[in-house]
């Protein structure tokens, strides 16, 4: 899925100017393209890096922490650092350096690795705190806030431990996910995701089918019918934890299992988003899975987290089976995967289709809407809330009303999906609480 963001310019309201860049640029002016590469963008930047920095200064305070902002100090080698954040609690005496990051999100261990440079940098200056503050004991955190304001879990984490309210992640929190997997699994691929949903408004099953992921063994196999069985797997599934009635996300081949599950048991299925998937095959994409076969020819960023998770030689092997039953769906079926079951899709869908997806034809996501009833579709959507500083003459929004802005320009109803989890209550025989929301993707 390309959640990316919506154009900062094309919303209603903002400018009457296109979607392109203001500048010349001829990228569409997406937050992603202004916060992560463009040059011009550098002043925004470090304005939302500030932003972000005293979201968590006031955090603190609010908790009884002493804090100061913005502190020169000396490491042992006699350089200069200038760090962000230097937080003490006097009835602990508990002290942290925190350093807060803005940077365009690339891969999953990102935050990890953004923890350690901060260390590096700032863990040669604890010595010096110690000295000029007497303080005992002195921890660095540094802080990965996505250019998309994505929140990893290590944030989380961190808002946890010293309990900070879900607010400073609230303001700042921007969910998305790119491109078709399929071997990929819950943890590898929406772990942020998950864990930052409100446990106090969602119940979330996230759940890998037979063979992926950590529901192994058994090893993964692609009969022609895999996506069926993966349907009637996750039925199994439901009914073993006794929910009766859920709503499905389904990504790339969890997708279209979904759409398989929703039109076998329409009765079950309340609600349903489908991103990255499609009803049947077409040669260009024969051609491109063909063209992927041999996995040392992709990118270390897209290869290594799905080796970690399985292993070389299996992830190689079960890549190798999953491009033959799309070889054989092409062929022997002409490459239908689940036309037939489309007009059996009873429950109202939102499918969510990136502009730059290089693996799912764009041809996809308007089939699937003809033959869904009550179907919309969404190819960009804006999570997420604008700048505090904006151009003279362009009003301010709350972000929800930029969410329900955006919905509306692609002619979908906000409030269906927006207060989702206040309606449930609707849902006549729901085994679960109103405002519950069961998950299932892959």
């Amino acid at each position: 899925m390309t959640a990316n963001l919506a154009a900062v310019c094309s919303v209603p309201g903002r400018s009457l100017d296109g979607t392109r860049c203001r500048h010349g640029c001829p990228e569409i002016e997406t937050l992603a393209h202004v916060l992560g590469f463009y040059e011009q963008g550098l002043l925004l930047r470090n304005s939302r890096h500030h932003l972000v920095r005293s979201k968590i200064a006031v955090a603190l305070r609010n908790k009884g922490w002493i804090v100061e902002e913005e502190i020169s100090c000396l490491a042992e080698n006699g350089s200069t650092r200038r760090i962000d954040i230097l937080a003490h609690n006097a009835n602990t005496k508990q002290s942290i350096i925190v350093d807060p990051m803005i940077r365009f999100e690339v891969e999953c261990h990102q935050s990890a690795e953004v923890h350690l440079e901060k260390k590096s940098i700032y863990e040669p200056t604890v010595n010096y705190f110690k000295l000029k503050y007497a303080l005992i004991h002195v921890e660095v955190f540094g802080l990965l806030i996505g250019a998309r304001g994505t929140i990893p879990a290590f944030f989380e984490e961190f808002r946890r431990q010293f309990a900070l309210p879900t607010s400073l992640r609230d303001d700042i929190v921007i969910i998305s996910k790119t491109g078709r997997c399929f071997a990929g699994s819950i943890w590898s691929d929406f772990k942020p995701q998950v864990e930052s949903l409100d446990r106090t408004k969602f119940t979330v099953v996230a759940w890998d089918p037979p063979g992926y992921g950590n529901s192994r063994p058994p090893t993964r196999e692609f009969p022609l019918n895999f996506l069926e069985k993966d349907a009637d797997w996750a039925v199994k599934f439901m009914q073993a934890l006794s929910i009766n009635r859920f709503s499905m996300l389904g990504w790339s081949d969890g997708g279209m299992s979904a759409m398989i599950l929703a039109s076998k048991y329409p009765d079950i299925v309340d609600r349903m988003v489908i991103w990255g998937g499609s009803a049947y095959i077409i040669e260009k994409e024969v051609k491109l899975f063909e063209g992927m076969r041999d996995v040392s020819t992709w990118s270390e960023r897209m290869r290594a987290p799905l080796e970690k998770l399985y292993g070389k030689e299996e992830f190689a092997a079960m890549w190798g089976r999953w491009v033959d039953a799309q070889l054989g769906i092409y062929k022997e079926r002409g490459g239908d995967i689940l036309k037939a079951c489309l007009p059996k899709i009873s429950c109202p869908t939102l499918i969510v289709h990136g502009n730059k997806d290089p693996m799912v034809a764009p041809e996809h996501p308007p089939y699937l809407v003809q033959n869904i009833r009550n179907s919309r579709i969404a190819y960009r959507v804006l999570v997420g809330r604008p700048e505090r500083k904006r151009p003279s003459g362009r009003p301010s929004c709350r972000w929800k009303d930029n969410i329900k802005m955006d919905l509306r320009e692609v002619d979908y109803d906000a409030r269906d999906w927006i207060n989702l989890a206040h309606d449930r209550d609707q849902c006549e025989g729901d085994s679960e609480p109103p405002g519950s929301l069961n998950a299932i993707c892959k």
